[in-house]
């Protein structure tokens, strides 16, 4: 048996990226949760927030990243074979597609589709701390009983209820841009006066030695 713990608004298959567990055993599955908020466009990180989409398409529509990339699979596919992947996770009531029926469009339209889809403006990642054990291990009998040889048990254990999460935010706020920039530009005028008030004090005295070597020379 295969066990995925995982965001509510992605579908995994369990089988790839799940737990192997077997029949006798106990497992204990420690969960800690990371979270991580990026910035939308223009910034570097040029996340999409799901959420507000999902929102303004009436509440439908993935959710995270990996399930945008699912659509696109399941959009295209019906669109020239009207069937969908077998691995294609985003719901649909399509059939399953024989792998044969792919061609070359395939590749045309899901290449620029999976474009679009862009990293999670939040994002959240579950790390998972798995122990195991046989579960005759727990039991003080000489020989445990049938039960716990056949069945499997699982305990998930959230650890800490509160949640880590790294902002990524810009390098200077709009208030900080314009305190910069007002900055400079104060400087900048504070020099230019200065360099006035020094022009206008040389042409005074200029004026003022002419104006005294005439006089004396009409003396």
């Amino acid at each position: 048996m295969f066990l995925s713990v995982h965001s509510p608004y992605i579908g995994i298959n369990p089988a790839e990226k799940g737990i192997f567990m077997e029949a006798g055993k106990t497992y204990k599955i420690y969960v800690t949760m990371d979270k991580e908020t990026l910035l939308p466009y223009p910034y570097e990180t040029d996340c999409m927030n799901y959420t507000k989409l999902w929102e303004n398409n009436n509440r439908t529509g993935p959710r995270i990243q990996e399930m945008c990339q699912h659509k696109c699979i399941v959009q295209i596919t019906e669109k020239y074979y009207n069937c969908s992947p077998l691995f294609a996770l985003y719901p649909n009531n399509l059939r399953i597609c024989d792998l044969s029926e792919f061609t070359d469009e395939f590749a045309k339209d899901y290449f620029p589709c999976l474009k679009r889809c862009k990293d999670d403006c939040a994002k959240t990642k579950y790390i998972l701390d798995v122990q195991e054990r046989f579960t005759s291990d727990y039991i003080w009998e000489a020989k445990p009983d049938e039960n716990h040889t056949k069945h499997i048990k699982v305990e998930i254990i959230v650890q800490k209820a509160e949640v880590i999460t790294f902002f990524h935010r810009p390098q200077y706020l709009d208030v900080e841009v314009f305190s910069y920039i007002g900055g400079f530009i104060g400087v900048w005028l504070g020099i230019s006066l200065i360099q006035i008030a020094d022009l206008v004090e040389s042409i005074f005295l200029i004026l003022c030695y002419m104006f005294k070597k005439k006089n004396s020379s009409l003396n």
